[in-house]
Parts: structure tokens; sequence; C-alpha cells
């Protein structure tokens, strides 16, 4: 078996600009865990800002548009389409190099909202979830100069909302598979695209599982895959039980159930 090597935070800091093709930037992501980087791939957990340096770049100033947006239909095949945004920088000269975000497990809208519902025990008004996870990779990522396409997945519209049951309960791990190559296929079709630099998958919890895949059937137009939240247990059996059976419990012991009472 091949040595990992370990990397100091500054070596970490050269891969990732390397990986990337970062050219100025004022912060950088590294993991609050240990990180393996082997051949292209850079595997992510938990995110922490980390000043550069040698940062030489201009901050962006709230009041100048830095991102721009471009709404898509993609074309699932079988007669099934979904939704997709285009994430576009609105400085600087393109072609850019284009990154494709593979959500997570569940009903999940190309926005990644995250969170429950929650109930305010004084008001009894409900609180909305802040975190849109891949909206706000998306945007970071289109500051600091590439193109990013997320998508719903299939049968998903926004809010996480299961639009056809049939379809969703049918879902199978090819499925997600040519979702995503289809996805990546728009995504280099796009004029604002650096198709001749390949691209580089982003894939999130069950993407992480989806990503290789995509990546070796798919060596031409891939360049690198970052697995963020890589799946550790079994997708089935323990997460995805977790998600669905677990967690509506706890839910409605810790925030439904206000007098304790059961």
């Amino acid at each position: 078996m091949a040595e990992v090597p370990f990397y100091s935070v500054m070596t970490f800091r050269a891969l990732i600009v390397d990986r990337l093709q970062f050219k100025t930037i004022n912060v950088i992501l590294i993991p609050l865990a240990i990180i393996i980087v082997l051949s292209n791939v850079i595997v992510l957990s938990f995110f922490y800002e980390f000043p550069s340096p040698s940062f030489t770049g201009a901050y962006a100033q709230p009041y100048i548009q830095t991102v721009k947006h471009r709404d898509l239909t993609i074309d699932l095949g079988n007669g099934l389409k979904t939704n997709a945004q285009l994430t576009i920088p609105d400085i600087g000269e393109g072609p850019f190099p284009g990154i494709l975000i593979v959500p997570g497990s569940g009903a999940v809208d190309m926005n990644g909202t995250e969170g429950l519902i929650l109930v305010d025990n004084k008001t009894g008004s409900k609180i909305y979830p802040k975190a849109q996870t891949y909206f706000q990779i998306a945007e970071y990522l289109s500051e600091r100069g590439f193109v990013v396409l997320r998508y719903d997945k299939r049968a998903i519209g926004s809010n996480n909302t299961i639009l056809d049951s049939d379809v969703w309960a049918n879902l199978t791990f090819n499925n997600l598979k040519q979702d995503a190559e289809k996805a990546l296929t728009v995504l280099l079709q796009q004029p604002e695209v650096n198709a001749t630099k390949k691209a580089t998958l982003i894939g999130h919890s069950e993407g992480t599982t989806v990503t290789p895949r995509v990546a070796v059937d798919n060596p031409d137009e891939v360049n690198n895959i970052i697995l963020m939240s890589a799946v550790a247990q079994n997708l089935i059996g323990d997460i995805l039980y977790f998600q669905v059976v677990e967690t509506p419990p706890l839910y409605a012991e810790i925030v439904l159930d206000k007098t304790g009472q059961g």
C-alpha cells in the first residue's frame, strides 16, 4: 500500500491553489480535519477560512456586482427534466474554469437548502434555515473566477419539494451518475466555460460516491474531484436510516414537545 504523505498547512494551500487553479484569492478553504490528497482528489470535511499571506488581488466591494446567474433546464432523458442554475463571474475575462456541484442524499434542491423548520417556543413563529450550502459555495467560487453549475436532483424542486413521487421512489445510483454526467455536459457547453481545461467536480455526502465514477468514466471532461463530507458509513443502513427514521422523532422531542411531556 502506498504511503499517504502528511502536508503542512502551507503545503495544503499550495496544493489547493494548484488543483483548482486559483490565481488571486483573499482566503482559502482548509479543513479542520486531516486532508488526504491522492492524485487529483482532494478530500475535504469541515471548512475554515485561512488568510492568504500572498494575496495580491482586490477585495470585492458590496456595491459592485461580481456574480451573475443564468437559469437552465437539463434534459435527463426519458421525458425527465430538472432545473439548474449557472453562477458566472461578472468581473474578468473568460472563459473561466468550470465546476459542477453533485448534491448529497435526500430530496435536495440546487441550493442545498439545509436544516429543519424550527418553531419558537415563546411566539410559535416558524424559523426557516438560513443555510443554502450549494448556493453559497457557488457564489464564493464565482466571485473568485469560476463558473459553477448546480442542479435539482431528479423529481425535486425548490425548497426540497418532491415533484414526482414515483420517479423519486425508484431513484437508483445509475440515475444519480447519469444525471451528474448530463449536468457535466451542459456545463462544458456553456460559452463562459473553458472546456479545454476540463471541469472540477465537487461531490457532497452521497455525491462523493457519484463523482469518482463520473471522473473515471469521463477522463476527457474531468480534471479534478473534491469530496466534501465523504461517505464513511453504509449509505442506506446507517446514514439514510438516521436521516429518515431517527431524525423526525428527535425533531418532535426537541422542537415540538414544548412541555416535555412526550
